[in-house]
């Protein structure tokens, strides 16, 4: 019995495209198309394999397409015999040859306006979008894609999860990019902008997973990769200054008058949400307790500020805008007051460490918080 070589992929018959090579007409029917393709296994020749294929693919190598045969065990570099089988039961896009070794290579084709291609479309990726934040210039393996931009400027919300479970939403501005069509393999992903760090990254487009990389996730079930971008290490710097200056005087305010008010040279008056959380927090932790005890949070000092990098630390929304996630560690006096026992009375040193995520604008050079997510962890 003859083993088969079947061109597939996860069990689907896969069609190679020819047009034409040498000027001679080869897509003037499934076996002469067929016949080629065969040929071009044969011989390892992938030069100009794009023309081949007859798909308007954005970057193919023979190189590529080497990788492409290899990985689908589709190489038979050396065959010497290729002899027709005739079936008159087959479909007549399958054509089949008899090639060393009793082995039956078995290739699907198809038409196209007239033509016969061998067909690729169970193997390619197909409109492959890219999400990035708007205004970004898309390179994918150094070739500029601003022509298949397909949307710009939407918003679009967002939702990142903290390690410790707490989800973040955001609102970032993106720009769509979509790929007719991707060869199989791995392709070179390069996102810059102007306000933010070049992202280099890659597209891998043989298999379904999320991508591992920072500031890049994929979600191969709809062929969407969206990249996030970091901001520059100098504008990093400022914005983690600002915040901290915010959150001292924050803390200053609610240590004079035993609460939160909105800090109006830092706060946008039009979103007072970062400030109005911290006041329904505080005002939830000053609770009382039985008739004769009160609880006191007092003396409300900043001791350090982590940003998490697991999240992107500082990243660019988009406009003006620009996103902080951190972990901010203050210390407060709590104080336990009896008023029918005095001696009863207890104060003690605690620590707050809440993930923040604050959304900042930045405008003719100054900053200001247009909203944020903060929630208390007390210790």
């Amino acid at each position: 019995m003859k083993n088969k070589i079947k061109i597939l992929l996860l069990g689907i018959f896969c069609v190679l495209l020819l047009t034409g090579c040498g000027g001679r007409a080869v897509n003037n029917s499934p076996e002469n198309v067929a016949r080629e393709m065969a040929n071009r296994l044969s011989s390892g020749n992938y030069k100009n394999i794009a023309d081949l294929l007859g798909e308007d693919f954005l970057s193919i190598s023979e190189e590529r397409f080497a990788n492409f045969v290899n990985a689908n065990n589709l190489n038979i570099r050396g065959n010497r015999t290729l002899k027709l089988i005739k079936d008159n039961n087959l479909d007549e896009r399958i054509v089949r040859f008899e090639i060393d070794n009793n082995r039956i290579l078995e290739i699907t084709t198809r038409e196209v306006n007239g033509k016969w291609f061998v067909d690729l479309s169970n193997f390619v990726h197909s409109n492959l979008t890219i999400n990035v934040p708007t205004g970004s210039t898309v390179k994918v393996d150094g070739i500029d894609i601003s022509d298949m931009r397909t949307e710009t400027n939407r918003t679009e919300n967002r939702r990142e999860r903290a390690s410790n479970n707490f989800d973040f939403t955001f609102d970032i501005g993106i720009d769509v990019y979509t790929i007719p069509t991707l060869f199989p393999g791995e392709y070179s992903l390069e996102v810059t902008h102007d306000k933010a760090v070049t992202f280099n990254g890659t597209i891998d487009s043989r298999i379904s997973r999320n991508s591992s990389e920072l500031g890049l996730s994929a979600d191969r079930s709809s062929n969407a990769y969206t990249v996030s971008l970091s901001t520059s290490p100098q504008e990093r710097e400022a914005i983690i200054a600002f915040y901290r200056q915010y959150y001292e005087e924050l803390l200053e305010t609610f240590n004079a008058r035993g609460e939160f008010s909105a800090l109006s040279s830092h706060l946008d008056t039009n979103n007072t949400t970062f400030t109005a959380i911290f006041s329904a927090t505080m005002g939830r932790l000053n609770r009382g307790g039985p008739s004769n005890w009160s609880y006191v949070y007092s003396d409300m000092r900043l001791t350090n500020i982590e940003v998490d990098d697991s999240l992107g630390g500082v990243i660019y929304l988009g406009g003006n805008r620009y996103a902080l996630f951190t972990t901010t560690n203050f210390t407060f006096v709590y104080s336990s007051l009896n008023s029918r026992f005095p001696h009863m009375n207890r104060a003690e040193t605690r620590t707050a460490s809440p993930r923040v995520f604050v959304e900042i604008s930045k405008e003719n050079g100054s900053y200001r918080i247009i909203g944020g997510n903060p929630i208390f962890q007390i210790n």
